[in-house]
């Protein structure tokens, strides 16, 4: 014989299931976001990242949540670390070679 499923079982299996993906999609979107667009679209995915695997963990804490909030938490570190080499490293030996005449 079948088993019964409930709708709303369904339902909340489905909604635990699309946070957590949603949350590593979006850290691994704003990883390569970090490298290829303006820097203030990037935190935006982390942070919603963030948010959505610390609410997916504290409402139903599975393997796929905590998997985005890695993803998050070291996409944050790596956003951070590459602004501070763009900013601190590349762009003042850029302007240099311009000033210089080598560009």
């Amino acid at each position: 014989m079948k088993k019964k499923v409930s709708k709303t079982t369904s339902i909340k299996k489905s909604n635990k299931i699309n946070l957590s993906s949603s949350a590593l999609t979006l850290a691994i979107s704003g990883i390569f976001l970090t490298f290829f667009a303006s820097p203030i679209i990037a935190p935006l995915f982390f942070v919603v990242a963030l948010v959505f695997s610390i609410v997916q963990q504290t409402k139903n804490p599975d393997r796929l949540g905590k998997i985005a909030l890695i993803v998050s938490i070291v996409g944050i570190v790596v956003f951070t670390i590459w602004m501070i080499l763009l900013f601190k490293v590349f762009l003042p030996a850029l302007e240099q070679a311009v000033q210089q005449g080598a560009i």
